[in-house]
């Protein structure tokens, strides 16, 4: 019995785990970028968006962030790119 029940724990685990993935670049310019980040931690947001201002040797700048459908699982970051 305390198999099982640390199997389906380990297996929940690992499906809400699968849900996180690496920020993407969704809209850049050289004022802006826009990451989509479903379950992405503020350290990888920020260093998707240091990477992305870089280009345009600039710094990024968190300004907000909005969710992507009606059940926020989508959500869209924006950060300033500044010298």
């Amino acid at each position: 019995m305390r198999i099982a029940t640390t199997f389906i724990m380990l297996l929940a685990g690992l499906i809400v785990a699968s849900c996180a993935g690496a920020p993407v670049v969704a809209d850049i310019s050289q004022d802006k970028v826009i990451l989509q980040g479903n379950g992405a931690s503020p350290d990888q947001l920020q260093a998707k968006a240091d990477e992305s201002c870089a280009m345009y040797k600039k710094r990024a700048t968190p300004l907000s962030q909005r969710c992507g459908d009606q059940y926020c699982i989508q959500k869209y970051y924006l950060f300033a790119c500044r010298e």
